[in-house]
């Protein structure tokens, strides 16, 4: 594009924008319900879990969410997509 749509703010975010680490999300469908149960939920583990491709290798804690409350689009009556993440060196 030949620097066409480079203006000063984009040139400064290009200069001066910190990376961030990438980000691996897992989706998965389950045969369970979940509407009874909150939607989101951290697990803090006593040992690290060593997952490999983790920023650092171990996570201490896992975050767990439900699409139950978000309406049938995410899943049919009586299911559940769960959901999780980690900071990833990938």
């Amino acid at each position: 594009m030949d620097s066409k749509y480079v203006d000063d703010n984009v040139d400064l975010i290009y200069k001066n924008a910190k990376v961030h680490p990438s980000m691996l999300r897992v989706f998965i469908g389950v045969d369970m319900d979940f509407t009874d149960k909150p939607h989101a939920k951290i697990y803090v583990q006593d040992k690290p879990l060593d997952i490999p491709g983790a920023l650092g290798g171990k996570e201490t804690s896992i975050f767990i969410r439900h699409y139950c409350h978000t309406g049938p689009s995410y899943a049919p009556k009586g299911k559940s997509v769960l959901t999780s993440f980690f900071s990833s060196e990938l």
